[in-house]
């Protein structure tokens, strides 16, 4: 069964799920269909015929309420499309997006992506980058934002076959 189509506040953009596809070996994708004031963007948006985002998408936050600015978890290099033109940015390379990305949230005017092995902040105004790594056996599970410089990261931490559920603050 395909996810429900997302959209924006504003109903402009609309992101619509039109398949799933495993292209080698479980790596699983969504293909999709991306509209923008009714016309298909998918060759401006993902720059070929390659139409696909990370499979896991439960912890996905579509658009930034206070700017428009709306994420696409696009495999390998997300994007973001900037209205009203629209523009897009391309995001830093990601290897392995698809079983890494646990998702991503919006506030303070800047966008947190979370992978299971990183955290990376982007400044919404100047789109530059900031990533922020743990240290080998340590699995990142979730992150929140506290303020607009620090992000409370919950991770998994495994030493000698021993699973301990940590959090750690991070400082930006």
């Amino acid at each position: 069964m395909l996810p429900k189509p997302k959209y924006s506040i504003n109903k402009e953009l609309e992101v619509h799920f039109v398949g799933v596809d495993e292209p080698n070996n479980g790596r699983m994708l969504w293909k999709l269909k991306v509209k923008y004031k009714g016309k298909t963007i998918n060759r401006l948006l993902f720059g070929g015929n390659w139409h696909y985002i990370n499979f896991e998408i439960k912890e996905w936050q579509l658009e930034d309420e206070e700017t428009g600015i709306c994420y696409i978890p696009v495999e390998a290099r997300a994007r973001l499309i900037v209205p009203p033109n629209p523009k897009i940015i391309e995001l830093n390379q990601c290897g392995l997006s698809t079983i890494k990305f646990i998702g991503n949230r919006f506030a303070y005017g800047q966008l947190m992506e979370i992978f299971s092995d990183k955290i990376v902040v982007t400044d919404l105004k100047k789109f530059r980058s900031q990533t922020f790594r743990l240290e080998q056996n340590q699995y990142i599970k979730n992150a929140q934002w506290i303020d607009g410089n620090t992000i409370d990261v919950a991770y998994l931490e495994r030493v000698d076959g021993i699973h301990t559920v940590k959090n750690v603050f991070i400082n930006f």
